[in-house]
C-alpha cells in the first residue's frame, strides 16, 4: 500500500483543491496504519513495515524515533542490519533526522556520504527545509566530500529546475573542503540559469579564502546587479584591506578600544546578549569571524534594533562588521534606510563597501518573511530548563567577549547557536515586532 501511494504521481501545485485535499487525506489515513503497525511491531515482526516506516519518516516524527532508538531496541536492531540494503532516494528524510540521533548518526553519515545517482540528490533537495535544522547543519558537516554530484552533469539539467537552485546551499553545509566547494560552485557560476547562477555567487560569499575572492572578483567583471554584489563581498570579506584603509583613515585618537562596548548601555537581556556577541567579533581576527558573523547573521531579526545603531554607530570599525551581517541582498533590503547614508560614508572603505551593496539590491521592497538566514525558533522550554539555559548562554557570551573562551571555536559557537534559539523561543512574531518597536 505504502508503495503504491508513493509511486503515484503528485498532483501539481495548480491542481484543483479537491484533488489535493483527497492525496493529503490519504496520506494521513496511510500513516495512521503505518503508526499503528511499526506500535506492534513486536507482535508481528513483518520487516517491510519497518522499511515502509523510514520512507514515511517525515509524518511519523518522533513516534518512529522512539521505536529504533531505545537500547536494545528488536527494531531498531534489524533496521541497522537492513538499512544498508534498502538503500533507496525515499529514505533521504529519514537519513537526513538520522544525523540528529547519536545511535544512528554514523550510519546515516555514511549512507549519505555516497548518494550521487539523480534520484538520490533530487531526493536530497527537497529535504532543503531540514538545513534550517541547526543539528542536522552541525553533522552535515561530518559528511565529508559527498559523491553527491559526481554523476550530474555540470550545469545540473537532469535535475528539476526548482531544485538546481538549491544544490550550492547543500555543498556550503556538507563537509566538502574549500577546493571541493569551488570546483563546483565555478561550474555553477558558467550555467545559463540565472537562478543557479546567483545561488552559487551567494555560497562563494561564505568561504573565506584567497581563491574564492578571485572567484568573486572574476564575476564582478559583469554589469548585473549580482556582479555588483559579488564585488561588494570581494571587497567586504577582503578584511586586511578595509581594516588598512580604516587604520590611514581614521585617526587613533578618534578609534574606540575593541574592549569598550559601543553604543548605548543596555539593559535588558536581549541587548545585553547582542552586545557581548558583537564585542566578542570585535575582539576576533577579522579572518576569523565567519562563524560569530554567521551567528549574528541568523539573529538578524531579533537584534535588528541594535544592527540599525551599529549601521549608524559613530565608530568605523562597527559599521563595516554591520555590513558584514547584513551582506546578503535579502538582508540588505531590511536595513536599506541604514544603508544608503554610508554610500556618502566618510570613510572610503566603508563608502565604496556601501555602494557596492545598495547597487545590488533589487527594486522591489522586502518580503513580507524574514530571509532563511535567520533563526527559526521552536516551542518554549519549561522554566527550569529555559533558567539553565540562560545561564549557560550568559556565562559562555562573557568567557566570549572577554577573550577567556576561544571565539574560532565552532563546536563552541554552535552550541551559543542551540542557547539562542531555546532562550529565545518564547518571543512570537509580535512580541518580537513590539520589542523591536520600542527599541527603535
Amino acid at each position: 500500500m505504502a508503495d503504491s501511494f508513493l509511486e503515484q504521481p503528485t498532483p501539481p501545485a495548480n491542481a484543483g483543491g479537491g484533488l489535493l485535499q483527497a492525496r493529503e487525506d490519504q496520506r494521513q489515513q496511510l500513516t495512521l496504519a503505518l503508526d499503528e503497525a511499526l506500535q506492534a511491531f513486536d507482535l508481528h515482526s513483518r520487516i517491510e513495515v519497518l522499511e515502509a516506516c523510514l520512507w514515511f519518516s517525515r509524518d511519523l516524527g518522533e513516534s518512529l524515533w522512539g521505536k529504533l532508538t531505545p537500547h536494545r531496541s528488536h527494531a531498531g536492531t534489524l533496521v541497522a542490519q537492513q538499512v544498508s540494503e534498502w538503500n533507496h532516494p525515499r529514505l533521504a528524510h529519514f537519513l537526513l533526522s538520522g544525523l540528529k540521533q547519536s545511535t544512528w548518526r554514523q550510519t546515516a553519515a555514511r549512507l549519505l556520504q555516497g548518494w550521487k545517482t539523480v534520484a538520490q540528490v533530487t531526493a536530497l533537495l527537497r529535504q532543503d527545509d531540514l538545513l534550517r535544522d541547526p543539528t542536522i547543519r552541525q553533522y552535515l558537516r561530518s559528511i565529508h566530500s559527498p559523491l553527491w554530484f559526481t554523476e550530474i552533469d555540470d550545469d545540473l539539467a537532469q535535475l528539476e529546475p526548482a531544485l538546481r537552485p538549491r544544490a550550492p546551499r547543500w555543498v556550503s553545509r556538507a563537509g566538502y573542503t574549500d577546493s571541493e566547494k569551488l570546483t563546483l560552485l565555478s561550474r555553477w557560476l558558467q550555467t545559463s540559469d540565472p537562478d543557479l547562477h546567483s545561488a552559487a555567487v551567494h555560497a562563494v560569499t561564505q568561504i573565506d579564502s584567497p581563491d574564492a575572492q578571485r572567484l568573486l572578483k572574476q564575476v564582478a567583471n559583469g554589469g548585473s546587479s549580482l556582479a555588483s554584489f559579488a564585488g561588494w563581498c570581494a571587497d567586504a570579506f577582503d578584511t586586511d584591506a578595509v581594516t588598512a584603509a580604516l587604520d590611514r583613515e581614521v585617526p587613533a585618537s578618534t578609534r574606540s578600544d575593541p574592549s569598550l562596548e559601543s553604543g548605548p548601555a543596555r539593559q535588558e537581556e536581549i541587548d545585553a546578549d547582542c552586545a557581548m556577541l558583537w564585542q566578542a567579533c570585535r575582539r576576533t581576527p577579522p579572518q576569523a569571524r565567519g562563524e560569530l558573523i554567521a551567528t549574528l547573521r541568523e539573529n538578524a531579526q531579533l537584534w535588528q534594533a541594535h544592527l540599525r545603531s551599529y549601521l549608524q554607530s559613530p565608530e568605523p570599525r562597527d559599521r563595516v562588521l554591520a555590513l558584514q551581517v547584513i551582506s546578503t541582498p535579502q538582508l540588505a533590503q531590511r536595513f536599506r534606510d541604514e544603508l544608503e547614508p554610508l554610500v556618502d560614508d566618510p570613510v572610503e572603505g566603508i563608502q565604496q563597501l556601501a555602494r557596492r551593496l545598495a547597487q545590488a539590491l533589487p527594486e522591489e521592497p522586502p518580503p513580507g518573511d524574514w530571509p532563511l538566514e535567520t533563526a527559526r525558533r521552536g516551542a518554549p522550554s519549561d522554566p527550569q530548563t529555559l533558567d539553565q539555559a540562560r545561564s549557560e548562554l550568559r556565562a559562555t557570551l562573557e568567557r566570549l567577549s572577554t577573550g577567556e573562551a576561544d571565539p574560532t571555536d565552532t563546536e563552541l559557537i554552535g552550541r551559543v547557536r542551540d542557547l539562542l534559539r531555546e532562550v529565545y523561543a518564547e518571543r512570537s512574531e509580535p512580541a518580537l515586532a513590539a520589542a523591536t518597536d520600542e527599541e527603535g
